[in-house]
């Protein structure tokens, strides 16, 4: 049996892991190979959600059990809004998961362990500590330098200097025990090379997901939502919100206006929100703050959109952004600069998987990487007025052969089947070698 582990963060209502795992095992339990047994996703739970969507846990169960999906969820005694745990939560929450090791290796006895995150992987530690089972440690981010460093997002708590030191010296364990270390981006890997105490073999890159729609699916969902909008005739840059800064989205929105490319433009701005509602508030700040621009009235719309009708919307716009700021606080702190450089937004993956070049600032780390690297937007902050202005003039040019580069890149990189093929082989090599 092989067991994907997560910990913390919230198996019911995230959007994130609703795209990025449990979509992910759906395609990959599709093409799981015989000697892999089972799939099983475990979830270590915190306790208030376990009560409050208990009745989320049942439907996520029933809709994975035609997948062969085991779901088995642990409650936690943590608050949920702790994502980045100081030596304290980390005491509380490391105690709890001792004893799932346990079980997991008495009772379970997965062939292998799939950890997202540090916090998971604590389990996988143990597991291979205490019965030899073989983990794999899924870094997501760096996560000591983002807890230490982030100011945005829902991921509120952050870590002490002290709270830090202790991350890092688990990391060197997480590191040296895991029998593969993944990260997200090319750019991780010179950054966690620096520390890592393996040979570089066993660090892999493999990026965030999303679902890659046929072709000729998005053209219709575009001529269905272009209509159902009134924007026939404009120039749609859409932009996907799970939080809001409004500075530098201001700033590209009037670059936009500041080219004289065209009078058409359009912003569609996507909040993001769970499959039970939520994102009113979100998207009431976003519509306060574009109003506040007299330029932009008529010329925008703010809607609250559920994960799975994201591309629905996405296919109806013209190009995709991504305006990321620095924060003043941590804009002289290394960590910071190492956790933004190492960064991509699944936000990027579903833009170009609807066909949308990407117009994002440098600080968007390895999406601006990718951005340059495969000639599928600009980097906006990087070049004068003058380049921004031959740039789109360019693509107004070559609309159809920039936008079918950018869905040949999402499909042979960062679709389901892509990623799920990349941790499939993982798998392989691991336990062939067990």
């Amino acid at each position: 049996m092989l067991m994907y582990v997560i910990a913390i963060e919230d198996l019911v209502r995230s959007p994130i892991l609703r795209s990025q795992v449990i979509e992910l095992l759906k395609s990959m339990a599709v093409r799981m190979p015989e000697p892999y047994g089972s799939l099983e996703l475990l979830s270590l739970y915190p306790l208030a959600n376990f009560w409050r969507f208990r009745h989320g846990i049942k439907a996520l169960k029933e809709e994975l059990e035609p997948y062969s999906i085991t779901v088995r969820v642990v409650p936690l005694f943590l608050l949920t809004r702790f994502f980045y745990l100081n030596w304290w939560a980390l005491l509380v929450y490391a105690i709890q998961a001792f004893a799932v090791a346990l079980w997991i290796g008495l009772r379970l006895r997965p062939k292998l362990l799939h950890c997202r995150s540090y916090p998971a992987a604590l389990v996988g530690l143990w597991v291979k500590s205490l019965f030899g089972r073989p983990f794999v440690f899924d870094t997501r981010a760096l996560y000591p330098e983002e807890g230490a460093t982030l100011e945005e997002g829902a991921k509120h708590s952050r870590l002490s200097e002290w709270s830090f030191v202790i991350w890092k010296k688990i990391e060197q364990r997480l590191f040296a025990a895991a029998e593969k270390t993944t990260v997200v981006s090319q750019p991780s890997v010179p950054i966690v090379a620096r520390y890592f105490p393996r040979p570089l073999d066993d660090l892999v890159v493999v990026p965030t997901c999303t679902r890659v729609e046929p072709r000729d699916r998005l053209a219709a969902w575009r001529s269905e939502m272009r209509g159902v909008l009134d924007i026939q005739d404009r120039l749609v840059v859409a932009y996907v919100a799970s939080w809001f800064d409004p500075k530098p989205a201001l700033s590209l929105f009037q670059l936009f206006r500041d080219v004289h490319v065209s009078e058409d433009w359009f912003f569609l701005l996507l909040v993001s929100r769970t499959a039970r509602g939520g994102g009113g508030g979100l998207q009431q700040e976003v519509e306060a703050a574009l109003a506040q621009e007299p330029w932009l009235s008529g010329r925008f719309y703010v809607t609250s959109v559920e994960q799975r009708q994201v591309a629905r919307y996405l296919a109806a716009a013209d190009l995709g952004a991504l305006p990321v700021g620095r924060p003043s606080r941590a804009a002289k702190d290394p960590r910071y600069a190492h956790a933004a450089a190492t960064r991509i937004s699944i936000k990027f993956a579903e833009y170009l998987a609807c066909g949308l070049p990407v117009v994002c600032s440098h600080h968007a780390g390895a999406a601006a990487d990718i951005t340059r690297e495969q000639g599928i937007g600009i980097v906006y902050d990087e070049v004068s007025l003058e380049s921004m202005r031959e740039w789109l003039n360019h693509w107004l040019e070559n609309r159809s052969a920039i936008s079918e580069r950018c869905w040949q890149l999402a499909r042979e990189r960062f679709s389901f089947e892509a990623v799920g093929a990349r941790y499939l082989e993982l798998y392989q090599s691991i336990v062939s070698h067990h």
